[in-house]
């Protein structure tokens, strides 16, 4: 049985998104494929709310998602978590689609995940900037 990593929100209506992620895995399922959904697992036993276990548990799911075939991502919404998952898979070469009834458009969600990491490393150069500007002003 092949496995498939489920890319789908999480953060925010947490309920809601927990039950579409159990149906995503069910889909995938019945394609005959092991779903592998971090999001239903993690949070189980790591806090979403505390920084350091939220990204321990992206770090996590980044590990899983190496050892799957490809990518299923789902949803209207594209979250931190998502684009980190996309550039993940794009970066390993693991094929990335939106299965159901929209159509697959796997460049669109690569250049979505590129344009948000581009964003991320644009925010922690300003952090990384005002922190130094920070150091050398308490230095004076």
């Amino acid at each position: 049985m092949e496995r498939v990593f489920i890319c789908s929100p999480f953060r925010g209506a947490e309920e809601k998104n927990v039950e579409l992620a159990r149906k995503y895995a069910r889909f995938a399922y019945e394609k005959g494929c092991l779903p592998v959904v971090p999001h239903l697992y993690f949070p189980q036993f790591l806090k979403e709310s505390d920084v350091q276990e939220r990204m321990a548990g992206i770090q996590f799911g980044l590990s899983l998602l190496k050892e799957c075939r490809e990518v299923w991502v789902f949803g209207e919404i594209m979250s931190e978590g998502m684009c980190m998952e996309i550039a993940e898979a794009d970066h390993a070469g693991i094929p990335i689609h939106k299965p159901g009834p929209l159509p697959q458009d796997d460049e669109y969600l690569r250049e979505l995940a590129d344009t948000y990491i581009r964003g991320l490393l644009e925010v922690d150069a300003f952090i990384q900037d005002n922190l130094a500007q920070e150091d050398e002003n308490n230095d004076l």
